[in-house]
């Protein structure tokens, strides 16, 4: 998506290769509402006071809302902000159905029963979330700490705010008074909702008791420099006053496209809102890497793996997520944008026949795209143009720069003889267009002031366009001679006619960096001695001013000329984004509210021998966290690695020797050990190889078994008796475990059980992923099963990722394109039945599981909310869609890890969206 040129990122690009679709979360969860009560106080209230009463929570619950930005509360549609707001006053709703649906259980209350029949799943066509980007160190400072936050620290973390009211007793309640409400919300909502307090007609089953934001439960790194995410700034923008600086924040729990904007010319900032286009939360991991506007038309592009999406403004403080636009196809690389008096037009290239093709989109609104092709480019002398790297406009007078493939046939004398041969050459070449890029024409920019070779970048000022060539002069005579390098400019007001402008030179001059036009003039990025940057600005390439120098050790991206002066983005060679206002200073990005998160990552949570440990990383380094009861939390003091890369645990357990907690430090893995979860150190000796990645770690007695993939290829298993000594597993078969590149093996999950081991996970065959499981008594030799739970009827790939025990009864779940299923075995693995999980749509996922007592929980995503299913046999399952913070609601919500905790259910996972993210932590009655 972004090609740097040495330490400038001159060329950004944004490209696809593919198409697709992505399911949309149910947001209703099946259209029943939580019955949220509690005992009955005093005398039933009079009509006037309950009117009083219901219009200060909801006063309250929306200032709480808009202040505080509680977890779970995103940007949402009206609805789902109306929702919310009555919500966190105690107060639901319901859809009230006026004709009967087909027969499928609401997903907040149990489901249905189902036999262990094979389910049938039509063959899937969306693809599933693109993964984020792998995280590298960002600064960053941790987010403040709202009054839920204090609150929560109180009180047990499980336990609901005892400050959350809830309506009265139904008993005597004055009809009237809640009649108002309701006609308000049918009127905007357009459908019949019922209000459920106390005494209401109904009842939701409600999922045991919200979770809780767990940011100072799970404490960061006091100790770490960095935020441990990488924090990018790809380009900045300006038009008037209004600036924009465009980038992302990747890494960790949760990844999104961030706004910086500036209404005062690049001296105070503040993050932007992004939402879809329904109002709700944006997908997250989309990224702009594109962004031009002004006089209230804002738009920006980037690239997924479903294609090219944007983002829309009016006025650069509030962002609209675009969907796909049919007009960018497979293989199309966007290389650059620009605003126009009527739109906007993008160039770049497609891939045609395997090669490229110039191409070009216009829009009168950010949204809706046209694209045209290659042969409105043609040279009247014949030739194809193969790209398009630099737009520039001024007005509807748009010039675009790219590369004319010409082929030319030659005479040549081969042994006496004439011969011809063909010859194919590139060069540079210009269009304009005069209507906005509907109809082009080609056009020459000249050489001259000692320049050559090929412009260096086309922009546009308020007086008309410049381009820039590098140029040289050679002065004095043989020994004496000195060839002086700098910039040369050429300058149209109309973009047909032009000449030279001007030229640039600065002490230690070495080539130009970048180039950028505004309303407000040039703005060019030169590299000088001392591997430092000299910004300069200009108003028509005649005199230049030296704003400045920047230091090395950064790759720079943009730049924009403001009233104020130049605004410079890039990224430090330490992973963090960097904005500066060039002769002015640098810009604290962690000061932004929201800008700048701290990486802070719970990935397992484990209960045994009166302890409770939890795994993930903070700041982009390895944490632990322990406990006694789950309701204070210790971070543990882990052996320094010296290891720069990021670090994450990601599962623990405990047998007879002690605890054993593994992870991955992006090139080695990483095992520790402990007697008391109190103190930690590195398991000694060559353990688990260098190229082990651990996936999942189980206990039976004194054996320790540690899965993963080794090499990238094969799937791999370590043993050991006493957490000293490892032995790497061997296969029992021929390649049981060994695979290669076209045909790599890999392990995700592994269940101690009565028998020994059983793991689980994925093989390629024939280049199509399929379930893979592996059987061990001792975990020291492997066996593949050739009887591995079967994928869901009506899917061609896929694997497995869970694996839990319950004696010789296992379960295991696994993903098949954009489908959750699940198995059972009743015999320790040797053979399984399908068996299936209610409401698991298509986009579900099973992102933990846990035998209990009583049977098997397993929790997961179905659409951006918390699902969970719980079952006696493994066999037949009961759904049920938990309600509260953390659980359901706007953004996203993950349960990540499961465990047993006396009478009830411990789980970690994390809440998310566009602005902020954070841990949290759920405690609910087993079911």
């Amino acid at each position: 998506m972004v090609l740097c040129t040495g330490r400038f990122n001159e060329r950004v690009s944004v490209s696809t290769t593919g198409n697709g679709a992505s399911s949309p979360g149910d947001f209703f969860g099946g259209g029943a509402a939580s019955e949220r009560s509690g005992p009955a106080a005093g005398p039933p209230p009079s009509g006037r006071n309950e009117r009083r009463r219901i219009t200060e929570r909801l006063a309250e619950a929306a200032d709480a809302l808009e202040t505080s930005r509680l977890r779970g509360m995103p940007n949402t549609s009206p609805w789902q902000r109306s929702n919310a707001v009555w919500h966190q006053a105690g107060i639901d709703w319901s859809r009230a159905e006026t004709k009967p649906r087909p027969s499928r259980p609401a997903a907040s209350a149990p489901a249905p029963a189902a036999p262990p029949t094979a389910p049938h799943y039509p063959v899937p066509q969306p693809r599933p979330p693109a993964e984020p980007a792998a995280p590298a160190t960002a600064p960053a400072t941790g987010p403040a700490t709202g009054p839920r936050d204090a609150a929560s620290a109180d009180a047990e973390p499980w336990a609901p705010s005892k400050r959350r009211r809830r309506l009265p007793s139904g008993q005597g309640l004055p009809l009237r008074a809640i009649a108002v409400g309701v006609v308000a919300v049918l009127v905007v909502g357009g459908g019949a909702y019922l209000l459920f307090g106390r005494g209401g007609g109904g009842k939701k089953q409600d999922g045991g008791t919200p979770a809780v934001a767990a940011d100072r439960l799970f404490a960061l790194d006091p100790a770490a420099a960095t935020g441990g995410r990488v924090h990018t700034l790809d380009g900045v923008a300006s038009g008037g006053t209004t600036t924009v600086a465009f980038g992302s924040e990747q890494g960790g729990v949760y990844s999104r496209a961030q706004f910086l904007t500036s209404a005062d010319g690049g001296r105070t900032w503040k993050l932007a809102k992004v939402r879809a286009a329904d109002g709700g939360d944006p997908p997250q991991g989309e990224y702009p890497g594109l962004l031009a506007g002004g006089n209230g038309k804002w738009a920006a592009l980037g690239a997924t793996r479903d294609g090219v999406v944007g983002w829309t403004s009016t006025d650069a403080r509030t962002w609209t997520r675009r969907p796909p636009a049919g007009a960018f196809g497979p293989g199309d690389q966007v290389r650059r944008l620009a605003r126009t008096a009527s739109g906007f037009v993008a160039v770049g290239t497609a891939t045609v026949h395997g090669g490229t093709q110039a191409v070009i989109w216009t829009s009168a609104d950010g949204t809706t795209w046209t694209r045209l092709g290659g042969d409105r480019f043609e040279p009247p002398s014949g030739g194809t143009a193969v790209s398009l790297s630099d737009v520039a406009a001024h007005g509807d007078v748009v010039v675009a720069h790219g590369r004319v493939r010409t082929t030319k046939t030659v005479t040549r004398r081969v042994r006496g003889k004439r011969r011809k041969t063909h010859r194919t050459a590139e060069s540079e070449a210009f269009w304009r267009s005069p209507d906005g890029g509907r109809t082009w024409a080609r056009l020459t920019v000249p050489q001259g002031q000692g320049s050559s070779g090929d412009v260096v970048g086309v922009v546009a000022t308020q007086t008309g366009f410049f381009a820039a060539r590098e140029a040289s002069r050679t002065s004095g005579r043989k020994r004496k001679k000195k060839t002086t390098a700098y910039g040369a400019f050429f300058g149209s007001a109309d973009g047909k006619n032009w000449a030279a402008a001007g030229t640039l030179a600065v002490t230690g001059y070495s080539r130009i960096g970048l180039v950028r036009g505004t309303d407000n003039g040039l703005t060019v990025l030169v590299p000088v001695k001392g591997g430092k940057t000299a910004v300069m600005t200009s108003g028509d390439a005649k005199t230049w001013r030296h704003v400045g120098d920047l230091a090395g050790g950064r790759t720079l991206t943009g730049a924009a000329l403001t009233p104020q002066g130049p605004v410079v983005s890039g990224r430090s060679d330490d992973g963090g984004a960097y904005l500066t206002m060039a002769g002015v200073g640098d810009v604290n990005l962690a000061a932004i509210p929201d800008a700048v998160h701290p990486e802070r990552t719970v990935d397992g949570v484990v209960s045994d021998a009166g302890r409770v440990v939890a795994v993930g990383s903070t700041n982009g380094r390895a944490a632990l966290w322990t406990s006694a009861d789950a309701a204070t939390w210790t971070r543990a003091k882990l052996p320094a690695s010296k290891d720069t890369g990021q670090q994450r645990l990601v599962d623990a357990v405990h047998g007879g020797p002690g605890w054993l907690a593994v992870g991955g430090t992006g090139s080695h893995p990483l095992v520790l050990t402990s007697g008391d979860t109190v103190t930690w150190q590195p398991a000694p000796g060559r353990t688990l190889g260098g190229d082990l990645v651990p996936s999942a770690a189980a206990a039976s007695g004194s054996a320790y078994v540690v899965v993963g993939t080794q090499g990238g290829t094969s799937a791999a298993a370590w043993t050991s008796a006493d957490l000293k000594s490892w032995t790497h597993g061997a296969s029992a078969g021929k390649d049981d475990l060994t695979g290669d590149r076209d045909a790599p093996k890999w392990m995700s999950d592994v269940a101690a059980g009565p028998n020994g081991f059983v793991a689980v996970g994925g093989q390629t065959k024939n280049k199509v992923s399929q379930p893979a499981l592996w059987t061990s008594p001792d975990g020291r030799r492997w066996t593949l099963s050739a009887a591995a739970p079967a994928l869901p009827n009506g899917t061609t790939q896929g694997s497995l990722t869970k694996v839990v025990a319950r004696g010789a009864v296992l379960v295991a779940t696994g993903v098949a394109g954009a489908y959750a299923f699940a198995s059972v075995s009743a015999d320790g693995g040797r053979t399984w039945q399908p068996t299936a999980l209610p409401g698991a749509a298509p986009g579900t996922r099973v992102t933990a599981a846990t035998a209990t007592s009583r049977g098997f929980v397993l929790a997961g995503t179905a659409g951006s909310d918390v699902a969970t299913w719980s079952s006696a046999d493994g066999r037949t399952w009961r759904a049920t869609r938990p309600h509260g913070l953390g659980l359901d609601g706007p953004g996203v919500q993950e349960l990540d890890g499961l465990t047993v905790l006396g009478a009830n259910l411990l789980a970690v996972g994390f809440t998310g969206d566009y602005r902020t993210d954070g841990p949290t932590l759920w405690r609910t009655p087993m079911p």
